[in-house]
């Protein structure tokens, strides 16, 4: 009986350590898909718009019901199955920059939601604002871009500290 409770008193205690050492990793390494905006009633990734229209189309478009993936906790929509279907194979390729936080004020270490129809395309990636204006600084500024892109991961890990 002894052996028993401390075979299984070890089997517990191994099974908490992987835990605890998976969520470090994922808190020393972030995936960026756990930090999308999102609308917090519906669960739907960048409330609802097409993360693949941004690069095949260079505009916003609004996905549609009937094309929907679940990926990472989150429903996204797509303008078309093919739009689907390339998102499936690579979603990373698609994520906006900063998860669709504002860039912007991502360079102040500050997570503001995006606004998915304010949006400059950045060295391939998408990266959304919550105004024009904020658009216009982080268009005009390359070390406020880099700021941005440095402090990210960090920003992540507090966040998900919390």
């Amino acid at each position: 009986m002894t052996c028993r409770l401390q075979k299984g008193f070890f089997t517990v205690a191994l099974f908490s350590l992987v835990l605890s050492v998976s969520a470090m990793a994922s808190i020393l390494s972030p995936d960026p898909r756990r930090h999308v905006i999102a609308d917090p009633r519906s669960g739907m990734a960048l409330f609802g718009y097409d993360p693949v229209s941004y690069h095949s189309e260079m505009r916003a478009i609004v996905g549609k019901k009937a094309f929907e993936l679940m990926d990472s906790g989150l429903v996204w929509r797509f303008d078309s199955d093919a739009n689907r279907a390339v998102f499936a194979a690579d979603p990373e390729a698609y994520i906006p920059r900063f998860g669709g936080h504002d860039g912007e004020r991502m360079g102040a270490g500050v997570l503001v939601i995006g606004d998915p129809e304010l949006f400059l395309m950045v060295s391939g990636e998408v990266v959304f604002f919550r105004n024009a204006e904020n658009r216009q600084k982080f268009a005009d500024d390359a070390d406020l871009r880099l700021k941005a892109t440095e402090i990210w991961p960090e920003v992540v890990r507090q966040q998900a500290a919390h």
